[in-house]
């Protein structure tokens, strides 16, 4: 083999091992994106005309919004043949709504309407039949503005109109819920209406579903179907019983937190004395509140009457939040001492005060007892020292404890040891040198936390009561700014994911590089399987600062579109 020959396979040797290089390390080095989308359905309506079919529809997404500027692909078949037939390409509008016109000669065909998805919402597809004898039905669920089912209620109403070029009345429809139990059957009106009281308890349990009521086909009519996300709530009622304790001094507490379905189990109740949070209950298993509370562990200011009252703050959004009645309470006071005792005390004083004569009279220049009596009476009274930190550390949301954090006790220049925590969450440092300390408590998953304390101290540096943020939710909190900007209205922050908000930004001319950017961080951080970390918390931080920036100023209430 002749010398050039040799170069130039050493150089194939050489870039195939170039190319395995790369592939080999183009996976290991690439991150999968994560894309939260939201579902789809496609709502049809089908029309016959002289020499063909109308095809009309709307995209909407899974919390019932319009789905705008969208291409949905319309095709319609004869039924007996098995291709897809004629297609058509058409755009949403503002509305989510669509419509399309085909020229077919068959008796009985079938739409077929389908939505690819794209970063924000997931593909679907639906298809309906319909005999050019029969006419097309488009029904319409009448529901609450804001879409809100009230369970409280013994019944709620629920009406549909339905609509057709042919006659409406009498048709046959039935109501389901999003796992497909009937709830009620019935039949339309002379005007197409429907209406029906349906029992508050066969609506299913508090929270976000979906209403789906259908029309069966009959010789005149085609199927219609429709759809709408609901909102299912309870109203929360709490009740409070507040009394004080003078021996030992105690702050009694006792209640219950309930809906008109039952009491509500373990859920966190926070107790307020004079507006400032001083205690955090568990509901038992019926929902009710019972506690002794020391008044020296409660930090309040001593005051000859204190106001009393709890809150719940619901964490779900079929569960309302609630505040129980103001309770006035007087501070507690020394009970009055029985007539024995009082008897018993002026003779004490008696014999203490004829000992303290005598004993003036014989061993002492007079004036010595009274120089005494002033000499105590003006030393100052000395303060309890306490030589030690402990305290509890708690979910911030779910207010339950945290063995599985990390206490450090620093001294301002390294760190000093590490404090065990209990699994009811308590961490006690015992004896430690009298100085200025640094807490450090941190958990994984969480946001750390740092308390200062000054040793001795009164006691409040004994009781401290650490709560930790999840990572996953400061992202949300950060996030809630751009959501109200946005929404107008902060009530619905809850109920919104931020491509929630993405989308809605989109149909108000909101969107920006930068607020789609954020969108990103904050989702892959609150709802990825891998936890984030506080370095993530930071960029989402800045990120949300420009966008604000971007969004420019907020609008006054004159400007904020009507829903």
């Amino acid at each position: 083999m002749r010398p050039h020959a040799h170069l130039r396979l050493l150089r194939l040797v050489w870039a195939a091992l170039l190319v395995l290089a790369v592939s080999w390390s183009t996976p290991m080095a690439a991150q999968p994106a994560l894309r939260v989308r939201a579902a789809t359905h496609v709502e049809l309506m089908l029309a016959a005309l002289p020499t063909g079919v109308r095809v009309s529809g709307v995209l909407r997404d899974d919390m019932d919004t319009p789905v705008a500027d969208r291409e949905v692909r319309v095709a319609v078949a004869p039924s007996e043949v098995s291709t897809q037939g004629e297609a058509q390409l058409v755009q949403t509008g503002a509305d989510g709504r669509f419509s399309c016109t085909f020229t077919t000669s068959a008796s009985t065909y079938r739409a077929r309407a389908s939505y690819e998805g794209d970063t924000f919402y997931e593909r679907s597809e639906t298809t309906q039949r319909l005999d050019r004898s029969a006419a097309g039905v488009q029904l319409v669920l009448a529901l609450p503005p804001d879409r809100v089912l009230h369970l409280d209620a013994p019944t709620v109403h629920i009406a549909t109109q339905a609509s057709s070029t042919a006659s409406v009345a009498a048709l046959r429809l039935s109501l389901h819920d999003e796992l497909g139990r009937e709830l009620a059957s019935g039949r339309t009106d002379e005007d197409g209406l429907w209406q029906t009281e349906l029992a508050s308890t066969l609506l299913g349990e508090p929270g976000v579903g979906t209403l789906v009521v259908s029309s069966l086909a009959d010789p005149e009519h085609a199927a219609g179907t429709a759809r709408a996300t609901v909102l299912r709530q309870l109203h929360t009622r709490l009740t409070l019983q507040a009394s004080t304790r003078a021996t030992p001094p105690q702050l009694l507490i006792s209640g219950r937190l309930a809906h008109a379905r039952g009491g509500l189990p373990q859920r966190a109740v926070a107790v307020l004395v004079d507006e400032t949070p001083v205690a955090t209950l568990l509901t038992d298993a019926r929902g009710e509140l019972r506690r002794a509370l020391d008044w020296s562990e409660l930090g309040v200011a001593e005051l000859p009457s204190h106001v009393v009252s709890a809150v719940f703050e619901s964490d779900s959004p079929g569960i309302g939040s609630s505040r129980s009645a103001r309770v006035a309470l007087t501070a507690p006071n020394a009970p009055l001492p029985s007539r024995a005792w009082l008897l018993f005390a002026c003779a004490a004083s008696l014999v203490l005060a004829w000992r303290a004569r005598a004993a003036s009279l014989g061993t002492q220049p007079d004036g010595a007892v009274g120089a005494a009596a002033s000499a105590r009476r003006a030393m100052p009274r000395r303060r309890v020292s306490t030589p030690r930190i402990a305290g509890t550390v708690e979910d911030a949301e779910r207010a339950t404890p945290l063995p599985s954090a990390r206490v450090e006790l620093h001294d301002g220049i390294r760190l000093q040891r590490n404090v065990a925590v209990s699994a009811e969450g308590a961490f006690d440092t015992r004896e430690i040198a009298s100085g200025t300390y640094q807490i450090v408590v941190s958990a994984a998953g969480y946001a750390a936390e740092r308390v200062a304390v000054v040793v001795p101290h009164a006691g409040d540096g004994s009781r401290l009561r650490v709560r930790l943020t999840t990572l996953r939710s400061l992202a949300l909190q950060t996030y809630r700014p751009i959501a109200v900007r946005i929404l107008h209205e902060p009530g619905l922050c809850s109920m919104r994911t931020p491509r929630d908000v993405l989308a809605l930004a989109r149909e108000r001319a909101y969107l920006t590089d930068e607020l789609q950017t954020l969108t990103g961080l904050v989702e892959r951080a609150a709802y990825a399987q891998r936890e984030p970390t506080p370095e993530e918390i930071s960029a989402i931080r800045e990120a949300a600062r420009v966008a604000l920036q971007t969004l420019g100023p907020e609008p006054s209430a004159s400007h904020i579109p009507k829903r």
